[in-house]
């Protein structure tokens, strides 16, 4: 499908395979495939919706699109990894991040579906965030400094942005900062 040019249908293709499978032994060389595919359809389709936003004068931000995947990831290696939603919750879309060493991320679903984009990581240092303390598998939500901002061109042409910290026990947390459901957080993920 990818060489014919139907780059949704190839993705929605390796939307039926997980990721965390491809990671078991044996199968490293495929899962380097199927990232380079899906870089490849992704690439096609923010080409696609950069040309599109061009056309309806919709361009965000500085008006370009980085199509290209980059290495802003090995300045902060520790915030590439996979993530996991906190406080999962089957109702709600989100449930595993992948964010790889070249900023390639992989969003997969509670439904089976996954989201793909390009992430950029810069460093920032940014108070008052909302986000949840994670080391006590609660729901207490607390403000947090901020040490990178994320910023993840989808390939449907939306951008999303991440704050990204480190948690009292170590791990890398990104959190929207966006208030839910009147005293949650949005989204929050954190490594493992």
């Amino acid at each position: 499908m990818n060489e014919s040019g139907d780059y949704k249908a190839s993705n929605k293709a390796l939307n039926g395979i997980r990721v965390a499978d491809l990671s078991n032994h044996g199968f490293g060389s495929l899962k380097t495939e199927y990232f380079q595919l899906q870089k490849s359809n992704d690439a096609f389709l923010l080409k696609k919706a950069k040309k599109q936003n061009q056309a309806t004068g919709t361009n965000t931000g500085s008006g370009t699109t980085d199509l290209s995947t980059n290495n802003s990831f090995s300045s902060y290696p520790k915030f590439a990894g996979d993530y996991e939603f906190y406080n999962y919750d089957p109702d709600r879309l989100q449930s595993d991040l992948v964010i790889d060493s070249d900023g390639t991320v992989l969003q997969e679903n509670t439904d089976g579906s996954s989201f793909h984009g390009v992430a950029t990581i810069s460093g920032i240092n940014e108070g008052n965030v909302l986000s949840y303390d994670v080391t006590t598998d609660t729901n207490k939500t607390k403000k947090i400094t901020a040490n990178v901002k994320v910023t993840v061109t989808w390939s449907n042409g939306e951008n999303e942005t991440y704050y990204g910290y480190m948690s009292y026990d170590g791990n890398a947390v990104l959190t929207d900062g966006k208030s839910y459901d009147g005293d949650l957080v949005n989204e929050v993920w954190v490594k493992y």
